[in-house]
């Protein structure tokens, strides 16, 4: 997923809760047992974002890094 926004519109939590909308509702489908997400080592900003819904890192590739979220865990 890939999401840009207009500057006035940043740092509101709209990311934030737009990604934890889309998390929930694919770990509501029943063949779905988990999510994974990537995103820049340099974008503090989708950082912030997957770290506040509590999806866990899990993984630090060159430029990227990787995170996960299974069914079981609880979103934030």
């Amino acid at each position: 997923m890939l999401a840009w926004k207009s500057p006035s519109y940043r740092q509101q939590g709209y990311a934030s809760e737009a990604t934890k909308a889309v998390v929930d509702w694919a770990l509501s489908q029943p063949n779905v047992q988990s999510v994974t997400a990537g995103c820049d080592r340099d974008n503090i900003s989708s950082k912030r974002v997957l770290e506040k819904i509590g999806i866990q890192l899990i993984e630090s590739r060159d430029k990227m890094l990787v995170w996960k979220l299974c069914k079981t865990a609880t979103v934030k």
